[in-house]
């Protein structure tokens, strides 16, 4: 859904807990019993959201730490991950300014999560959960301190009216890239799940500020990318892979599923990898199956997956294949020579719908085969090309699909000894 307007309407919200007083969050110590928030009321079109990352003009924001200019969203597994980018972050702020009375919000970078979508339930703008960076002014002495130190993260469930109730949150700060990261685990996130993003300075002089997404973003609840094909030890080649945090400051989340061929889920494995981190591990090991047959890969986008095969042959190389990210309804690769290669093909289907898939050899640009293949959700196909069609110097295959699809292909050389990717072109 698009925000058609920014509209700025002082609500104070109440916080209920068991201990009216205080709440432990994230480990420390707060006093909600006076807090009060500056929340902006949203009015929504009707359409949804366009994506899992919104953009908004630079410039609109006296305060270039106020100033958003960029937001994301993604799902690390059970956790919501959102992502807000503004014009500039200082590495310091000035907290507890003159002038603002003790317990003012004097800092805020909020989300904004209504989990379904439906801009008439929840609070009055609509969200059932709120997850925030947030400073309110504790002390009447103004301090300079590093922005990490002097905000905290926590996020806020919807009860009834302006009743909220509390729930963790964590806060990773960038000032290289001018970003703020808040993780929580927010329930009941689905397709309709529509995210706004918010922020807000109360100033000394000047009041309220504050910025609010132009648009609205929701997380993709889809596997980001695929290991579409995952050999058999039994078949003669052996899997590893390969899974790298390219991320070289932070921590991240990657969440692997792994499916049988028949598309059916068999385990999934979650692993927090450190910064710069690279794990490598056989896929029957993380997933305590022997039927794996493809991997369906989430969390953090900072996340590489590869997987390598090797021939259980004397002397065999190994190839390394990177995750795939792409589908699309054709594709095209070039045949090689039959005598002294094989082609083979996974065909993986990433919907939760069948696709009939046409697989049609070329020569001079004319189709002298063609071969049906039909598959069910999320399931793989393989074929060794030779299997079907006969070898024609020069041709190439073509495979086209009622939906988008993804394939890898494989070339490997008569002994076995060496195998390498052959380019498969989306078209």
């Amino acid at each position: 859904m698009v925000i058609k307007h920014k509209i700025f309407v002082l609500l104070p919200l109440v916080f209920m807990f068991q201990n009216p007083t205080f709440s432990q969050v994230e480990g420390k110590v707060m006093r909600f019993d006076d807090l009060a928030i500056l929340t902006p009321s949203l009015v929504y079109a009707t359409s949804s959201c366009s994506g899992n990352s919104i953009e908004d003009p630079r410039g609109d924001m006296a305060s270039d730490f106020m100033d958003l200019i960029k937001a994301s969203c993604y799902l690390e597994g059970p956790v919501l991950k959102v992502t807000i980018e503004v014009a500039e972050l200082p590495n310091e702020l000035v907290f507890n300014r003159q002038g603002l009375a003790e317990g003012t919000t004097e800092y805020r970078w909020q989300a904004e999560i209504d989990v379904d979508g439906d801009p008439s339930t929840g609070s009055s703008t609509g969200s059932e959960y709120l997850v925030m960076a947030i400073h309110r002014v504790d002390d009447q002495t103004a301090t300079t301190l590093p922005i990490n130190e002097g905000v905290e993260a926590m996020g806020l469930k919807h009860i009834s009216g302006n009743s909220w109730s509390i729930f963790p949150a964590s806060l990773d700060i960038n000032t290289a890239t001018n970003t703020m990261t808040l993780r929580s685990e927010v329930p009941n996130i689905s397709e309709d799940t529509s995210i706004v993003v918010n922020t807000l300075e109360q100033h000394p002089v000047n009041g309220y500020l504050g910025d609010v997404s132009n648009a609205c973003m929701s997380p993709s609840l889809s596997a980001r990318g695929y290991i579409v094909h995952v050999s058999s030890s039994s078949g003669g080649f052996e899997p590893n892979l390969i899974i790298a945090n390219t991320n070289m400051t932070e921590p991240v989340t990657s969440v692997l599923e792994f499916f049988n061929k028949a598309g059916s889920l068999i385990a999934d494995y979650e692993q927090v990898l450190e910064a710069g981190e690279t794990l490598s591990a056989k896929p029957e090991d993380l997933a305590n199956s022997q039927d794996v047959s493809h991997i369906g890969l989430r969390g953090s986008e900072d996340v590489r997956v590869s997987i390598t095969y090797l021939a259980q042959v004397e002397n065999a190389s190994v190839v390394h294949v990177h995750e795939s990210r792409v589908q699309s309804q054709r594709w095209r690769f070039y045949q090689g020579d039959w005598d002294a290669t094989w082609d083979g093909i996974a065909v993986l289907n990433t919907s939760d719908s069948s696709v009939e898939i046409e697989i049609t050899q070329y020569a001079s640009f004319t189709a002298i085969r063609t071969v049906d293949m039909v598959l069910g959700p999320l399931e793989k196909g393989l074929m060794v090309l030779s299997s079907s069609f006969n070898s024609n110097e020069g041709s190439y295959f073509e495979l086209t699909g009622d939906q988008p699809f993804s394939v890898v292909s494989l070339r490997g050389t008569q002994d076995q000894r060496y195998l390498w990717e052959n380019l498969a072109i989306p078209l």
